[in-house]
């Protein structure tokens, strides 16, 4: 049970850095690389955070969140930064 929570910890730390790496990559690439890179990069990170494609991590932590009893998410983004953004 401990690990589980240590693991949960872990992987949201993880989809979160992965989220603002991808958030500042979409603000500062097109001033930092080519066109030919840039418009793509920042094409496929506005597709992922626009769409209801299912993360593999949100899959991933509604998984460990079942087996710890807790419930489930439905948007990793959703659950943990809009909501924190409303209060």
């Amino acid at each position: 049970m401990k690990a589980l929570k240590v693991l949960w910890v872990i992987l949201v730390a993880v989809h979160m850095s992965i989220i603002i790496g991808n958030a500042l990559a979409f603000l500062f690439l097109p001033f930092l690389a080519p066109w030919y890179i840039a418009i793509p990069c920042c094409t496929m990170i506005g597709r992922v955070l626009c769409t209801t494609i299912k993360c593999p991590l949100t899959v991933l932590e509604n998984k460990i969140r079942k087996k710890l009893g807790w419930p489930q998410i439905d948007r990793f983004v959703g659950h943990y930064i809009i909501r924190w953004i409303k209060k």
